[in-house]
Formats: C-alpha cells, sequence, structure tokens
C-alpha cells in the first residue's frame, strides 16, 4: 500500500472513533437515570458523567488539533479504552 492509501484509511478510522467518542459524550450530558443508578452502585456521584463527557469532547479536540505529538498517540489508546 502507498502513503496516501495508509493516510486515507487513517483518518477514516480516526474519524470513526472520534464519531463514537462525540456521541458517547452527547449522551451523557443527556438525563439517563440508568446511568446515575449505575454510577450510584459503584459509589460515584451523577455529575461524574458531565465531566467524563466534557474530557472525552476535550480529548477529540486534541486528537484533531496536534498540539504535542505524542499526545495525540497516547490520548487515542485512552479514548478507546473508555468506549
Amino acid at each position: 500500500m502507498n502513503k496516501t492509501t495508509i493516510n486515507i484509511i487513517y483518518w477514516i478510522s480516526t474519524g470513526l472513533v472520534l464519531a463514537m467518542m462525540l456521541f458517547s459524550a452527547a449522551t451523557s450530558f443527556m438525563d439517563n437515570p440508568d446511568g446515575a443508578k449505575m454510577l450510584a452502585v459503584i459509589g460515584y456521584r451523577p455529575y461524574v458523567l458531565h465531566l467524563l463527557a466534557v474530557a472525552k469532547v476535550l480529548g477529540v479536540i486534541a486528537i484533531l488539533t496536534p498540539v504535542i505529538p505524542g499526545l495525540k498517540n497516547g490520548l487515542t489508546r485512552v479514548l478507546c479504552l473508555t468506549l
């Protein structure tokens, strides 16, 4: 495969992961009684869902903007684990 094909595959897969992250963050901002119950079982307050949603959105922004070169790889791994 040439470099252009690899670049296209990279951006398509990155876009899909980021779209899932944004969808997950958007649903965390909505009222979700099941999510609040789940967090109560493990001992967290319901506002933790909103904090995680903000962290996901900031992670997506950080991946799309090349601020620190090594940050992109680490954030991609962390965001995939939180899915």
